[in-house]
Formats: C-alpha cells, sequence, structure tokens
C-alpha cells in the first residue's frame, strides 16, 4: 500500500532528486569541456576543427558555471554542512579520523574550490575573444591571459581526480 509522502519527505525527494540531475548535467558538461580542452590542448586536427573545439569548450565551460551555482546550493543543503565550512574548511579536517563522512567532506570542499578556480580562470582566458566579438574590445593586463591559461591547464588534472574520489561508488547486484 501507497502511502503518501509527508511536505517535509515530499521535498527532500525532490531536493535529492533535482540535486542528482544536476549532478549528472554538470559531469556531462564538465567531460565535454574535458574532452574539447584535451584535445585543444593536444592540437589535433586543423584550425577549423580547432575553432569547433574552442567554441564547444567554451559553451560546456559556461553550461557547467551556470549549473555550478545552483549545485552547489541544494548539494550543500542536502548534506546539512554548516556554511561556515565553506570558507573554514579546518573543522572538517580535525574531524577527518572521527567522523566517517569527513573525507568526503574535505573531498567535496577541495572540489568545490578546484571547480571554482577552473571555472573562473577558463572564463576570464575566453572574456576578451568574446567581448571582440561582442563588439566590445576588452583587454587584461599583459601577460595575465598566459597566468590564467596556465592555472586552467595546471589545476585540471588535479580536480579530475579529486572529482573522481569525491564521487559515490555504486554497487552493482
Amino acid at each position: 500500500m501507497n502511502t503518501p509522502l509527508t511536505e517535509t519527505a515530499g521535498l527532500a525527494w525532490r531536493t535529492r532528486d533535482t540535486t542528482r540531475q544536476l549532478s549528472r548535467a554538470l559531469i556531462v558538461s564538465f567531460a565535454i569541456a574535458l574532452v574539447s580542452g584535451l584535445l585543444l590542448w593536444l592540437r589535433l586536427g586543423h584550425d577549423n576543427l580547432a575553432q569547433v573545439l574552442l567554441l564547444t569548450h567554451l559553451c560546456a565551460g559556461l553550461l557547467a558555471a551556470i549549473l555550478f551555482p545552483p549545485f552547489v546550493v541544494l548539494h550543500w543543503n542536502d548534506g546539512r554542512e554548516p556554511f561556515r565550512h565553506l570558507f573554514w574548511p579546518l573543522a572538517v579536517l580535525r574531524a577527518v579520523g572521527r567522523e566517517a563522512y569527513a573525507g568526503k567532506r574535505l573531498l567535496g570542499l577541495a572540489v568545490l574550490w578546484t571547480l571554482l578556480l577552473v571555472l573562473l580562470s577558463g572564463l576570464l582566458v575566453a572574456a576578451p575573444a568574446v567581448a571582440y566579438l561582442a563588439g566590445y574590445p576588452l583587454t587584461w593586463p599583459y601577460g595575465s591571459q598566459v597566468l590564467l591559461l596556465d592555472l586552467h591547464r595546471l589545476l585540471t588534472p588535479p580536480l579530475i581526480l579529486i572529482l573522481v574520489l569525491h564521487l559515490p561508488l555504486r554497487k552493482t547486484p
């Protein structure tokens, strides 16, 4: 016999379901950005393919940047993590030996900050080109785009590793 969900239980279920769907969309957009970025980094193909890859990389990164804030808010609420841990994760670090999920929470904070840096550095690198195409020329201080691109490239491998460690492993029957 099916019993109706209470309002609180229904809201919790919808929130978890929304978080799950947002996480899937975020992972797909991140995977597209990862593959297109890797192909750009390897310099495969000709100029036209490079332009398609660059546009694909930018669109996937922009989609990830759009999906990231709502996912973080919903996921944060699902875990009932205190907001202060976002900016001061030492409390989580001290709990690593004592609490079961403290390590996973710490990895989640590392994913959050690393992904934020990768997204922002990529969008800041692309901003002058997009502004130029829109008819509003924009330039960053000399050499800053090189530092931003290096940050974008160097943080991507640790981000992938931390993300894989943070994602839940599902047991198949």
